[in-house]
């Protein structure tokens, strides 16, 4: 009996092993975990539920979309080759957002939103030629986050405009639910086993990761299955939701708030609303804008995003770019310059 018992067990670690060996052979390990991101990618944050890795570089892709290749940090954990000096000798402007502004799926920097805005502003005979655009964006972010993100950021960067991107793919305005933080992994705290061994072969067994049951195995931390606040606003306007279900409220005062206080640091604000369908830019900016917001409306079309997913590719996000260049008021980019209602 004794013999058999250790004989099914020898087979079971045979089997598990062979099973170990096959998947690393055969899958990347962003591919492992099912998520975008491989191992390191981010760490703990005092007030954020986490950011990137700073000076690192992480493999970032998804199956049957994009990748896998190396996205690196520059020392503040932002995906952008410059830091802000302490001098500041030209017109600023912070990008700030999750992660179709991080550049998820685009493996060249120079193809970067910010970087293409940054050429086509200085194109304009109309902009400052030395006009400096800097990259804030975290995936992942809620819209809260990225508040408090702009909040912490604008005194290193003093910038003259920051243009905040509310996108579809922001499901909620805050995060639901916490997240632990492991191996560069982001773990929901409501996962089985939290904080024990489990955590070493959530982030290091891709047998574990390739687990069909991922709910309570490796929830995403990232995700939530709630619709998003353009999406309910939408109903809303349309009468077929409540407007006691809608985070519209938050939404404005989330903004507005903001607007405050970059505007007592002189800051302007332009909301940038990236909409997966047209009928919804009106309903949704023309809101916006009647609290006193700028906004730029974003309908991107098919060829913008990658195969199989909603982030934008390198084409998107040179279109994206030039159709926001033209409409920034470059007036507002001299020190002390309101920005004009669009």
């Amino acid at each position: 009996m004794f013999l058999r018992v250790m004989l099914i067990a020898a087979g079971v670690l045979v089997g598990v092993g062979s099973s170990e060996i096959g998947l690393r052979l055969y899958f990347h390990e962003h591919e492992a975990n099912r998520n975008y991101w491989g191992r390191y990618a981010f760490v703990e944050d005092d007030i954020l539920p986490y950011r990137h890795a700073a000076a690192t570089s992480a493999t970032a892709g998804r199956e049957g979309s994009f990748g896998p290749h190396l996205i690196t940090t520059n020392a503040l954990g932002f995906r952008d080759d410059r830091v802000p000096t302490d001098t500041v000798t030209a017109p600023r402007i912070v990008v700030a957002g999750a992660s179709f502004m991080f550049g998820l799926g685009i493996e060249n920097d120079e193809d970067l939103f910010h970087v293409q805005l940054e050429h086509s502003l200085r194109r304009r005979p109309d902009c400052p030629k030395d006009v400096e655009v800097f990259n804030v964006a975290q995936t992942g972010f809620k819209l809260s986050e990225v508040c408090t993100l702009v909040e912490r950021e604008t005194g290193r960067f003093r910038p003259d405009m920051v243009l905040v991107v509310l996108h579809e793919n922001n499901r909620r305005l805050a995060r639901g639910k916490q997240v632990d933080m492991f191996d560069g992994y982001r773990l929901g705290r409501g996962r089985l086993l939290a904080g024990t061994w489990a955590d070493y072969l959530r982030t290091r067994s891709y047998v574990w990761m390739r687990l069909p049951s991922r709910n309570m195995l490796m929830p995403d931390a990232g995700r939530d299955g709630t619709l998003s606040h353009a999406r309910r606003l939408w109903r809303w306007c349309r009468g077929t939701e409540s407007s006691s279900s809608v985070d519209y409220a938050l939404t404005g005062r989330l903004l507005t708030d903001l607007q405050g206080k970059l505007l007592a640091q002189g800051s302007d604000l332009i909301c940038l609303v990236v909409y997966p369908l047209a009928p919804l830019s009106a309903a949704f900016g023309d809101a916006l804008r009647r609290m006193g917001l700028t906004v730029i409306d974003i309908e991107p079309e098919p060829e913008w995003r990658l195969p199989f997913e909603g982030h934008w590719n390198a084409y998107g996000h040179r279109m994206a770019a030039e159709y926001v260049a033209d409409r920034i008021p470059c007036s507002s980019l001299a020190p002390g310059s309101p920005v004009d209602s669009q």
